[in-house]
């Protein structure tokens, strides 16, 4: 039991403390592994609470209906990894672009984790068909974990020699889910940022946007 409570309390409170004073690098998937010990205080728990096998047998029903909306609404869910949408982004991309269609990663996003680099690493295979104008460094150059992106204003000349780019920015709430039209307003969101400014200025119209949790995903050509 002593063993089981500090296998919980100990890198809880390192993660916690050094989050609150050094940096903050808390996210509940590193305390994944304690999960095993949270399970043998509930066992010691029950067997001292249950006097009689029906009881202990009643005492994990409760216990397992009370994990039930979160196991099954939240854990199974579209967005249940942190809220993150890679796999619906990458699944669009993977229907609707072709080959050859240009590639824009506008990292200036607010939500956590950032930046938006990431998506591209959980799901590659969606995104080799594209020319990824934004890559800077690739994670294994950097012996890091993630790609680099260039800023915008770096994508210039290759986004010249494009005609279809799709762009993939932060979500904008403000926006319907799905819009296509000849020429689409870019949105509070992302009118503001050099990633619509820069395409804009090279003659690309905004034509079709899906928004998802996190992400939206705009389709532009000139």
């Amino acid at each position: 039991m002593t063993l089981a409570i500090g296998w919980i309390v100990i890198p809880t409170t390192v993660i916690l403390i050094w989050s609150a004073m050094v940096n903050p690098i808390y996210t509940p998937r590193y305390l994944c592994f304690t999960a095993p010990a949270v399970a043998l205080v509930l066992g010691v728990c029950i067997g001292a609470l249950a006097v009689a096998p029906w009881m202990a047998a009643a005492i994990l029903s409760v216990f397992t209906l009370a994990a039930g909306p979160n196991y099954f609404l939240v854990q199974r869910g579209p967005y249940a990894k942190y809220g993150m949408d890679y796999s619906q982004v990458a699944d669009l991309i993977t229907e609707k672009a072709a080959p050859g269609d240009c590639l824009l990663v506008n990292d200036t996003v607010t939500f956590m984790p950032a930046p938006m680099r990431p998506l591209m690493a959980a799901r590659p295979d969606a995104y080799r068909k594209l020319v990824d104008l934004s890559l800077w460094q690739r994670a294994t150059d950097r012996n890091d974990v993630f790609d680099t992106n260039l800023i915008p204003e770096a994508t210039v000349g290759p986004l010249s020699d494009c005609r279809v780019v799709w762009i993939i920015t932060e979500a904008d709430r403000s926006r319907p889910a799905h819009e296509q039209d000849t020429t689409l307003p870019p949105g509070t969101r992302f009118g503001g940022t050099p990633a619509f400014s820069v395409p804009r200025d090279l003659g690309f119209r905004l034509l079709e946007r899906w928004q998802f949790n996190l992400v939206q995903v705009i389709k532009a050509a000139r």
